[in-house]
C-alpha cells in the first residue's frame, strides 16, 4: 500500500477527523470502529484526508485504506496494533 503525503489546506472540505466519529486517541480504548466509520465516510464522499490528531490510537483489527485516501504526515502520532486476545 501507497500512503500520499499531501499539504493540508485551510478547508476543512474533504478531512476526515478520526475523533470526530468516535475515536479517542488516548492509547486504551480500541479505536477500531471509530476509523472504520471515518474511512467509510470517506469512501462516501469518494475520497478526502484522513486526519489523526495527536494521539495514540489502539487498533484491534484490520484497516484498509482506499485509492483516495490521504493521511497527512503526524510527528506525534502512535497507531498501536494489538491482538483481540489477553496475553
Amino acid at each position: 500500500m501507497v500512503i500520499q503525503y499531501k499539504t493540508l489546506e485551510v478547508s476543512h472540505q474533504g478531512i476526515f477527523d478520526v475523533r470526530r466519529y468516535g475515536a479517542k486517541g488516548e492509547g486504551q480504548d480500541n479505536d477500531h470502529d471509530a476509523i472504520l466509520a471515518a474511512r467509510d465516510a470517506l469512501n462516501a464522499a469518494g475520497g478526502g484526508v484522513l486526519l489523526f490528531p495527536r494521539g495514540t490510537f489502539v487498533v484491534r483489527g484490520t484497516i484498509e485504506l482506499g485509492a483516495d485516501t490521504t493521511r497527512p504526515r503526524a510527528s506525534t502520532i502512535s497507531i498501536c496494533l494489538r491482538s483481540s486476545s489477553p496475553t
